[in-house]
């Protein structure tokens, strides 16, 4: 009858119905599925590009001090050679500090008396910067790390004219940071215990993070107190950041740390 054909008419209606529901419903599944596997693999892969880049780290402050030994036996050499009166001039040290881009350069005895000032180094010297001076041999010169004025330094340290030469490089400059976040395609932070004394992370008004606190006890514990790498997530700014914490060692005793970081929002 007519009524009857309806009624099959509309229980086909609603079964096609379900069955399109119950499909669209299945494909959103499988997608959110392989958009959550997906997003796992590429986090996974991210967290160890991380932690493959530590050793980069490690051999970027490496190399950053051995190129501040190359640059005062340089300078040691040149004063040699072309000072015959045996004198150094804060116009000499100003040179240096200018063409190499150096923190500043200290000229003093071998008791720490300073003598001459140049860049932003002064004479209220850190017991590292005091340990480069007193400790000043006629090999390799040793590079050590200073914690001054909210800075992180390398300090190196030769014998010149009876007295002592020191040049000084701030690692923990914005510039240099840029360089290497560039080139490793990561942010990085140079904490002194929980501050962030410069950084490449960025507001939402394109502000740095400079001055911020850590706020984080279990990382700050994990890198100070038990002096380990951190590896794990953390929220900075109300970003999510796969995150890399590297406790920096130096002479002055200090908490320093150095932050990779890659967004969870770009992986």
């Amino acid at each position: 009858t007519l009524s009857e054909l309806k009624r099959e008419k509309s229980l086909y209606k609603r079964i096609i119905l379900d069955t399109i529901l119950v499909s669209a419903f299945g494909a959103i599944v499988v997608i959110f599925i392989l958009n959550f596997i997906s997003g796992n693999a590429l986090k996974s892969v991210n967290i160890e590009d991380l932690n493959e880049s530590i050793p980069a780290v490690l051999d970027t402050i490496e190399d950053e001090k051995k190129q501040l030994q190359s640059i005062i036996l340089s300078a040691r050499k040149n004063f040699i050679l072309l000072n015959d009166s045996g004198v150094v001039s804060v116009d000499e040290l100003n040179n240096f500090v200018n063409e190499f881009g150096l923190y500043g350069a200290i000229y003093s005895d071998t008791f720490g008396n300073v003598q001459i000032l140049s860049g932003r180094s002064s004479a209220d010297l850190t017991s590292a910067e005091l340990d480069s001076i007193k400790n000043v041999s006629g090999g390799i010169p040793q590079v050590y790390t200073a914690v001054k004025d909210k800075e992180v330094l390398f300090v190196c340290s030769v014998s010149l004219f009876g007295n002592v030469l020191t040049f000084e490089k701030d690692f923990s400059n914005l510039s240099t940071l840029e360089k290497y976040a560039t080139l490793m395609k990561c942010v990085l932070t140079v904490f002194i215990d929980d501050e962030r004394i410069e950084t490449t992370i960025k507001d939402e008004n394109g502000k740095y993070l400079t001055g911020t606190k850590l706020n984080n006890d279990e990382i700050y514990n994990e890198i100070y107190v038990n002096k380990n790498i951190y590896h794990g997530d953390n929220i900075i700014n109300g970003i999510d950041f796969l995150s890399v914490y590297i406790p920096v060692s130096n002479e002055d005793n200090q908490n320093v740390a150095l932050f990779m970081g890659i967004s969870v929002n770009h992986v």
